[in-house]
C-alpha cells in the first residue's frame, strides 16, 4: 500500500512516539512537560512536540541543552510552589521591569524557585552581569529568562550549600588573582566543614600535598639561579644541600616532624660529626672548651628531663597503680572497692579491713629466721612470725639486703599453713625456700597387767607401782615457697622418739641440705647439767631426706623407749628408727643460755636483763675463737637466732626481744676482726671470756617494721 496519502498520519505518531520516548527517559510531571511543550519557542529550548522526523542539517545540540537545564532548575525547589516555569510562565504575560524586579518581586519568586536568598541571589546575577529577563530569541543571552545564565546562578548557589558560604565569601574565593585575605577565608570555608576533632585528620592529606610543593620550591630556589646562597662549596644537587644545612630536602610528607626537632636533629648530626672528626678546623677537645663534656648528658636530653621531673616533682609519678611491690593487704583494698560501687558504707569497709590486718601484724612474734647466700652473692633474709593469740596466724616476709646496714623489706604475706608448732625451721634445699616445724604428741607407757601385793591377813597394800613413763613422738611437717605461693604442708609418715619427762619446748631443731642435696634434720633436747649447773642442747635424734616425695629415715640414739613400752598399733612407725649410741655433738650457746625451743633464753643467778648476749668472734690467727657482747645488757627475754648453723657467732642476723616499753636503737653491733669460719667442733668449753679490744666500726641496727618491741641485728662481716 502506498503510504503516500497517510505520511501525515505516520508523521504525526512518530513525533508522539519521540515525544513519549524524551518523556519516559526525563520522567517530568505531566504539567512541567507541558509546559516545555508550550513555551519552547519563548525560552529557545528543543520542543518535545516536535522533534525532527529525519537527520537535521544543523545541530540541535544546544536547544536540548536548555531543555535539560530547565528541567534541573525546576526541581531546585521542592516545595509545590512556586517553581522555575512558574515564575517563567509569569514572565511570559508580563515581563519584569528591571533586574530587583526579577529577582525579587512582591512574592521574591525567582529567588524562591532556585531555594536561595534575595540578597545572594542579587549579588551573584551582578557578578555574572545577569541584565533584565526578555523573550527576544536575538537578546535573551545573558539574561534571566537564560538558561545558561540561570544554571551558572544554580551552580554558584550550589557551591555555596556545599561549603556553607555566603555570595560574598564565594566571590572572594573566585578572585583572581588569589591574595592573602581570599587564603585565609579558604581555609577557615574548608575547617567549618568539619568538628574541632576532626580537623586536623580532615586537612593532613591537603597539607602534605602543600608540604612538599614547598619542599620542591625552596629545592629549587636554593639550586637554580636566584639569590646566590654563601656556602663554600657551593650547592649543585640534593646531597649538597644536605651536607650543608644537616636536613634531608629529599624527605616526604609522611615523616612526622617539627621545626625545633629538625633543627635539633641537625645540631646533634654536627656534633657527631665533630667527634668523629669529619668536621675541618672544630677540634673536639674539653681542655680548651669544656663545653664538650655536658655532651655526655645533652646527647640523652629525653632520659635527662624525665629523670629531673621525676626529683623535682615526685608527686606526679607516685600513683598507686604504677606500685609493683602491693603488700597483699593493699591488693585485698583495691579488689574490695573495685567490686562494690565504692559508697559511703563499703568504702568504711574497706577501709577498716585493711586497717585490722596492719594492726594484726603489728605485734607479730619472731619466730624463726633463715640467711639466704644466692649464686649471684645476693642475701635474702627469710623471717617467719605468728600472731600472739592462740590460735596463731603465720606471716612471712623478706628482706634483700643491699649492703650490711641497707635493704628493702617485702611486706608480711599470710602463710594458711595449719601450723601446730612454735618451733619453725627454715632453710633453702634445693634452691627453694623450705618451711619445716614437728609436731608433738606425748604418749605414756602402754599399760601391762599388774599383780597387787596383799598383806598376811589377806589386806590389799598400798600400790607403790611406778607411774607410767612418757616419751614424746615427733613427727614432721614441711611445705616449700613455690611460684610466690606456699603449697600445702606435707607430713611424713615417720617419727622420732624420745623417752623424757620434759616440756616440748626442750627440743630444738636444725635443718640443713648436705652436700650430696640430702636434707639432714638434727633433734636436739636440753640437759641440765646438776654438776656444772650449765644447760646444754644434746643431739638425741636426726633425720635424713634425700628427696621430699621419699620417706625420711629417722636415726635415734639410746633414749629410746623399749619397744615392749610402745603401742605399736597406735606408733606403727616405730620400727623404723635405727638406734645410734653417740651423738657428740651439741649447739653452741652464749653464756648464761640456753635454748627454749628454737630462741635462746637467759638463765643463772641473775635473770633479768643483766645478763649480755655473748657470740664468738675471731682474735687472731693463732689464737682461740674470743667472746664478743653484743646489745650490751638489753632485758632480752629471748633471743631468735638462725638455725642452719650449729654455732652462733658475730656473722648471724637475729632478733632479739625487748620487754621495754619504749626500746631504742642505740645499742650497736660492734666487729673488731672478720667473724670466725663456722664449725661444728666448737663446745662451750672452747670460749675464752671477753676481752677488752678496739672498735673500729659499728653498725646502728635497724628495727624490722611492723614487728612492736623486737630488735634487729644487722651481721657485720
Amino acid at each position: 500500500m502506498d503510504p503516500t496519502p497517510f505520511k501525515p498520519l505516520v508523521d504525526g505518531i512518530t513525533r508522539v512516539a519521540k515525544a513519549a520516548a524524551l518523556f519516559n527517559a526525563l520522567r517530568p510531571t505531566v504539567s512541567s512537560f507541558a509546559f516545555l511543550i508550550q513555551h519552547a519557542a519563548s525560552f529557545n529550548w528543543l520542543n518535545p512536540a516536535a522533534l525532527p522526523l529525519s537527520p537535521p542539517a544543523g545541530t540541535v545540540y544546544l536547544p536540548f541543552e536548555r531543555l535539560l537545564q530547565a528541567l534541573q532548575l525546576n526541581r531546585r525547589q521542592t516545595a509545590s510552589a512556586p517553581r522555575l516555569f512558574d515564575v517563567l510562565g509569569r514572565w511570559v504575560q508580563v515581563l519584569p521591569a528591571d533586574l530587583a524586579g526579577a529577582i525579587g518581586d512582591e512574592a521574591g519568586a525567582l529567588a524562591t524557585a532556585l531555594n536561595t536568598g534575595v540578597t545572594d541571589l542579587t549579588v551573584l546575577a551582578n557578578a555574572l552581569a545577569a541584565t533584565t529577563p526578555t523573550l527576544d530569541a536575538g537578546t535573551q543571552a545573558g539574561t534571566l529568562a537564560d538558561m545558561g545564565m540561570l544554571t551558572a546562578l544554580g551552580t554558584a548557589l550550589d557551591a555555596m550549600a556545599q561549603y556553607h558560604i555566603g555570595a560574598a565569601a564565594l566571590l572572594q574565593l573566585a578572585a583572581a588573582p588569589p591574595t592573602v585575605e581570599s587564603a585565609s577565608a579558604a581555609m577557615g570555608t574548608f575547617q567549618s566543614r568539619y568538628a574541632p576533632s576532626a580537623w586536623l585528620g580532615a586537612v593532613q592529606p591537603a597539607e602534605d600535598k602543600l608540604r612538599e610543593m614547598r619542599r620542591d620550591a625552596l629545592v629549587a630556589y636554593l639550586l637554580g639561579p636566584g639569590p646566590a646562597v654563601a656556602l663554600t662549596p657551593p650547592l649543585r644537587s640534593s646531597d649538597d644541600i644536605f651536607n650543608g644545612f644537616l636536613i634531608d630536602p629529599g624527605m616526604c610528607a609522611c615523616g612526622i616532624t617539627t621545626r625545633l626537632l629538625e633543627a635539633s636533629l641537625a645540631v646533634q648530626q654536627f656534633v657527631q660529626q665533630c667527634f668523629l672528626g669529619l668536621v675541618p678546623g672544630v677540634p673536639v677537645d674539653s681542655t680548651v672548651d669544656p663545653g664538650w663534656n655536658q655532651w655526655a648528658w645533652m646527647s640523652q636530653f629525653r632520659l635527662w628531663q624525665a629523670n629531673r621531673q621525676v626529683f623535682l616533682y615526685p608527686e606526679n609519678y607516685l600513683l598507686p597503680e604504677l606500685r609493683s611491690d602491693r603488700s597483699p593487704f593493699f591488693s585485698d583494698l583495691e579488689n574490695e572497692l573495685k567490686q562494690s560501687n565504692c559508697d559511703t558504707d563499703a568504702t568504711t569497709a574497706a577501709l577498716k579491713n585493711y586497717v585490722r590486718k596492719l594492726v594484726e601484724v603489728r605485734h607479730l612474734t619472731v619466730a624463726a629466721h633463715y640467711r639466704e647466700t644466692r649464686a649471684d652473692g645476693s642475701r635474702v633474709l627469710h623471717v617467719f612470725a605468728r600472731t600472739r593469740g592462740a590460735p596463731p596466724k603465720w606471716y612471712y616476709r623478706s628482706r634483700a639486703e643491699g649492703s650490711l646496714s641497707s635493704g628493702v623489706w617485702s611486706p608480711w604475706q599470710a602463710l594458711n599453713l595449719d601450723i601446730a608448732s612454735d618451733q619453725l625451721v627454715p632453710l633453702v634445699w634445693d634452691q627453694r625456700l623450705h618451711l619445716v616445724w614437728p609436731i608433738f604428741k606425748q604418749i605414756s607407757e602402754k599399760a601391762g597387767t599388774q599383780s597387787i601385793p596383799t598383806s598376811n591377813n589377806g589386806a590389799p597394800t598400798p600400790n607403790t607401782a611406778a607411774a607410767a613413763r612418757k616419751f614424746w613422738s615427733i613427727e614432721f611437717a614441711m611445705s616449700e615457697l613455690s611460684a610466690g605461693q606456699w603449697q600445702a604442708k606435707r607430713t611424713y609418715a615417720e617419727k622420732s622418739y624420745v623417752q623424757t619427762d620434759n616440756p616440748a619446748l626442750d627440743f630444738t631443731f636444725r635443718a640443713f641440705a648436705d652436700a650430696q642435696s640430702t636434707l639432714q634434720l638434727e633433734i636436739y633436747l636440753s640437759v641440765h647439767w646438776l654438776n656444772y649447773g650449765t644447760w646444754s642442747s644434746v643431739l638425741v635424734g636426726t633425720g635424713q631426706l634425700p628427696m621430699p616425695d621419699s620417706a625420711l629415715a629417722i636415726y635415734s640414739q639410746n633414749s629410746l623407749p623399749a619397744a615392749s613400752a610402745v603401742d605399736q598399733s597406735q606408733e606403727p612407725s616405730y620400727a623404723l628408727i635405727t638406734l645410734k649410741y653417740q651423738f657428740p655433738n651439741t649447739l653452741v650457746t652464749a653464756a648464761n643460755y640456753r635454748f627454749r625451743g628454737q630462741d635462746l633464753c637467759s638463765y643463772g643467778p641473775h635473770p633479768g636483763p643483766v645478763n649480755p648476749l655473748t657470740v664468738l668472734a675471731l682474735a687472731g690467727s693463732h689464737s682461740a675463737p674470743a667472746a664478743l657482747t653484743l646489745l650490751g645488757t638489753i632485758d632480752n627475754q629471748r633471743v631468735v637466732v638462725p638455725m642452719q648453723d650449729r654455732v652462733f657467732d658475730s656473722a648471724d642476723p637475729f632478733f632479739a626481744a625487748d620487754s621495754s616499753p619504749a626500746p631504742s636503737l642505740s645499742a650497736r653491733i660492734t666487729t673488731p676482726y672478720p667473724a670466725r669460719r663456722r664449725s661444728s667442733t666448737i663446745s662451750p668449753t672452747s670460749r675464752s671470756g671477753p676481752r677488752a679490744m678496739p672498735l673500729p666500726r659499728s653498725i646502728t641496727p635497724t628495727r624490722a617494721p611492723s614487728c612492736a618491741n623486737w630488735r634487729w641485728a644487722v651481721p657485720t662481716a
